[in-house]
């Protein structure tokens, strides 16, 4: 698997829109890229250079490309793709667009789980691109409705390159989740306890 996928479990440096020739001279078809929202990360993988209508003039221009799903968060694109197909709907559009003012990486970390080879990760999301919702619920599971435990741009990215239908992003939340709820049930908990037995003790002292 590895030989067929240059950039296998490779992380890179952090690139933004001033130096993405940078991160396209590195980048591989079907890389997973990671983009930094902030307060959260978008997940797209790289289909190399496409033809695509500009945003401004609809004429089409060769540029470097992602399919992803898109939102309504960062950049023009991710707005007309709202507009257009409704945010969680997979898109092909511009890397420069969907980078916009984030940061973006390589992030091929899963690879260890599995790898499909480079050009079968591009078909993949490229025919996610072009079939319809209801044909992709049939077909591939990770390219149905959007869910954002279940079905993120992240679950998209992985299962393209990897064949698996994962999220770190999810499982980090829900781990937080399940920690903070613990620590309310043990909260109140003590609390209810604490109350029961100064309970008691009132009790007690108007016995006495």
């Amino acid at each position: 698997m590895a030989s067929s996928n240059k950039n296998y479990m490779l992380v890179s440096v952090w690139y933004t829109s001033t130096n993405l020739d940078e991160l396209t001279s590195l980048a591989c078809h079907g890389d997973r890229l990671e983009f930094d929202r902030g307060v959260y990360k978008h997940w797209a993988v790289y289909v190399g250079l496409q033809d695509l209508p500009d945003a401004h003039s609809g004429r089409k221009r060769r540029v470097h490309s992602v399919v992803h799903r898109t939102n309504n968060t960062v950049g023009s694109a991710a707005m007309v793709s709202k507009e257009k197909y409704g945010t969680g709907d997979i898109d092909i559009e511009s890397l420069e667009e969907v980078c916009a003012s984030s940061q973006v990486r390589i992030n091929n970390s899963h690879d260890g789980l599995g790898c499909l080879p480079s050009a079968d990760v591009v078909q993949r999301v490229l025919d996610a691109v072009s079939k319809s919702s209801t044909t992709l619920q049939q077909q591939q599971p990770c390219s149905g409705a959007y869910n954002l435990v279940t079905n993120n741009c992240e679950h998209f990215a992985t299962w393209a390159r990897n064949d698996t239908k994962s999220s770190g992003q999810v499982q980090t939340v829900g781990a937080g989740a399940a920690s903070a709820a613990l620590g309310a049930a043990v909260a109140i908990g003590a609390a209810v306890g604490l109350w029961k037995v100064r309970s008691r003790e009132d009790q007690r002292s108007r016995r006495s």
